[in-house]
């Protein structure tokens, strides 16, 4: 697992070359790498005119450019997928659609209104041509004793939708990128 920045102000430091060496590096000691990148992956325009200076994104976009699989998440409520929907039209930018799996966390009736697994799809669907999400239900019981107790959510909410659907994810992200769900746009 790689994470972000504990700092903005170290940004920086992360070129996309550097990046991409320590992504070939880590390629060779594990199976699968999960590297957590900045929901932001505009270009820096206003940069472009010196090509030396450091780039504010590049980590994120190597990251996304040179991944198998890319986990795109959103939050299912109205303004979690409005703004997963405009931040997906930039991603399909930068990479293929066969490439990318999308996850909506916190699904839940109190946010969508009834059927809300349907009504997720029929958004994705229809505003970005996205198939076959991974839906994640709103579990907050399951997740707080998970917190609580310092457990994986398998331990301590053996029974909660939420760990099926995680565990569902967890078998894609494994998948061939060209067994991923299609997504039309």
């Amino acid at each position: 697992m790689l994470t972000g920045l504990g700092r903005a102000s170290r940004w920086p430091e992360l070129t996309a070359e550097r990046v991409a060496g320590v992504l070939t590096a880590a390629r060779d000691w594990a199976d699968v790498i999960v590297v957590d990148v900045a929901a932001s992956f505009e270009h820096d325009e206003e940069l472009m005119t010196d090509l030396n200076a450091p780039r504010r994104n590049a980590a994120t976009i190597e990251v996304l450019r040179s991944a198998d699989v890319v986990v795109a998440v959103g939050a299912a409520d109205p303004i979690g997928l409005s703004r997963f929907l405009r931040a997906h039209a930039e991603l399909s930018e930068l990479v293929e659609p066969d490439r990318v799996l999308t996850v909506i966390n916190k699904l839940r009736s109190s946010a969508i209104g009834l059927n809300p697994a349907g009504q997720v799809r029929q958004t994705l669907g229809r505003f970005g041509g996205i198939e076959a999400p991974v839906l994640v239900p709103w579990d907050p019981a399951g997740f707080d004793a998970a917190l609580l107790s310092g457990r994986a959510l398998l331990d301590a909410a053996p029974r909660s939708a939420a760990r099926v659907a995680v565990r569902r994810l967890s078998e894609l992200v494994r998948e061939p990128a060209s067994r991923l769900p299609q997504n039309r746009s």
